[in-house]
């Protein structure tokens, strides 16, 4: 079954946050083989203009960050609009029969992706098709599992890059699997 991993790196952590970077994977959930990857950074002064938000706790926060984080801000990054990220997403849909969209706090990546994209998300996202990878750690560790022992097992990426984030995410429910297996 085909399922996207979805992450988003934002301004602000409400629904109508400025966007810095939208990413997705395309995976198969039966043996987690990634078999495409989708990044881009969308136009920031066009959705400033618009009235998304940008919170002052938020960019407190990115100031923290190390540099490789704060990268997504170069402002030579290719930029996209709404509607191109919709399409392209739409055409993931199509390509490949997604059956579970999953992310790391849907209530807040979808959500702010679909306020982003507004019209042009097709109605992408049912309730039905909706998963969560937290809900799934939590499982794994009432179960008993290390998850120290399970995030070493994970290579790690660009911590707050959000296609770094989706490759970890796909991991962690790989290895989470895994770790299921043994258990049963």
């Amino acid at each position: 079954m085909k399922s996207l991993m979805i992450d988003l790196e934002s301004l602000s952590t409400s629904e109508d946050a400025v966007l810095v970077q939208i990413a997705w994977i395309v995976f198969d959930s039966e043996t987690f083989q990634i078999l495409s990857t989708y990044n881009v950074f969308p136009e920031l002064e066009r959705q400033i203009m618009n009235g998304r938000r940008i919170d002052a706790s938020t960019l407190k926060w990115w100031m923290k960050q190390n540099q490789e984080a704060r990268a997504i801000f170069d402002s030579s990054h290719a930029s996209s609009t709404p509607m191109e990220v919709g399409q392209a997403l739409g055409e993931c849909f199509d390509k490949h029969d997604i059956k579970e969209v999953w992310a790391m706090g849907p209530l807040f990546d979808i959500a702010a992706l679909a306020s982003f994209l507004g019209g042009h998300h097709q109605a992408l996202f049912h309730y039905g098709s909706i998963r969560d990878v937290r809900t799934v750690r939590e499982i794994a560790r009432a179960d008993g599992v290390n998850l120290d022992e399970v995030y070493a097992r994970i290579p790690s990426g660009v911590g707050h890059d959000a296609l770094d984030d989706c490759r970890w995410q796909v991991s962690l429910l790989k290895e989470l699997k895994a770790e299921r297996g043994k258990q049963c």
